[in-house]
């Protein structure tokens, strides 16, 4: 509801304390993923379960991207887990049409200071044509060729903080 979920309100403001309480924007910097839907699928993500499906994809994105490799016995990759701090924000529509429904997954990554951020051309591609997979895997469509993610980062702790505050809005 507008009341409680809306800016300012009593769910809005729970979730603000809860992010910010943890987000230590001194000591990390800041990546960030938007990882769109092609306009063709769009009407495929307005049910609730793909939508689940979605985002259980972006999690799989930034576990692939950005989590530590678990080994088994033989010295394989068994899976790999999330160290850094994540979060993934859902939003159905954009900026740019106010009333379009344009569903992506944005996604906050938080790493050490030390950390290059500028990612090369090569690694947003591999990005691009995993996430391309995903879409395809979720959707069904094979004939898909195109998606964007976009990667802006952030290093000042005021465009993190902004960063934040803007994902986290209602």
């Amino acid at each position: 509801c507008p009341e409680c979920g809306g800016k300012g309100g009593r769910i809005h403001k729970s979730r603000m304390h809860s992010i910010l309480s943890r987000a230590d924007v001194n000591e990390y910097h800041l990546a960030q993923h938007v990882l769109t839907v092609p306009e063709e699928t769009r009407e495929f993500f307005q049910n609730v379960d793909n939508l689940s499906r979605l985002e259980k994809a972006a999690k799989e994105f930034a576990e692939k991207f950005y989590g530590e490799p678990e080994f088994d016995k033989k010295g394989h990759v068994k899976r790999r887990k999330l160290k850094n701090g994540v979060i993934s924000y859902l939003h159905v529509f954009g900026d740019e049409e106010p009333g379009v429904y344009k569903p992506h997954i944005n996604l906050h990554v938080f790493e050490e200071k030390k950390k290059r951020m500028k990612l090369d051309k090569a690694v947003l591609d591999t990005m691009r044509a995993y996430w391309l997979k995903k879409i395809r895997t979720i959707t069904g469509n094979e004939e898909l060729s195109v998606v964007d993610v976009h990667y802006p980062f952030r290093m000042s702790a005021r465009k993190k903080m902004h960063a934040i505050k803007y994902m986290s809005r209602p």
